[in-house]
Formats: structure tokens, sequence, C-alpha cells
């Protein structure tokens, strides 16, 4: 099940990665009307003005995708403590 999780929260991350840096603006269809980011200490809730936050944000070079946080939303949806 640990390894179900990383390799879904990897591959989660990985994709919204390459969407980031190669089409921005379909981040929406990973997103509902009730989402909620909070970016520099801002909420910002729903499609349309996440989209729009994350369209105008400079592009990041990276070395590997970041993943950790997909990977606990995962743990917590499924009642899995978290790793020490």
């Amino acid at each position: 099940m640990e390894e179900e999780i990383d390799l879904v929260g990897k591959a989660f991350a990985d994709h919204y990665n390459h969407v980031f840096d190669n089409d921005r603006p379909a981040l929406s269809a990973l997103y509902k009307p009730s989402s909620m980011l909070t970016f520099e200490g801002h909420k910002i809730q729903g499609v349309e003005d996440i989209t729009a936050k994350l369209t105008w944000q400079p592009t990041v070079g990276r070395e590997e995708p970041l993943y950790g946080t997909a990977r606990e939303l995962l743990r917590a949806e499924r009642n899995i403590p978290p790793q020490h």
C-alpha cells in the first residue's frame, strides 16, 4: 500500500509539473469549483482564479519533480499516518 501511494503521488506530480511547464491553461482540468490553492499566504479558490494565478507564474527550473505534497494528500485521504 505504501509503495502504491508513492507511485500515484509521483505520477500525479510528474503529470502536474509537465502540464505546468508546457500548457498551464490545461491545469484547469485538475481543479474543481471548491478547490483551494494557498500561495504565499493567500487563499485562492475556484478553477478560474487558480488557473489565472498559475498561468502568470514564471517557469521554475527543477532537478526533479516535487511530489511530497501529493503523496501526503493521498496518505491523509486514506487515513495513513505521515512518515517521519
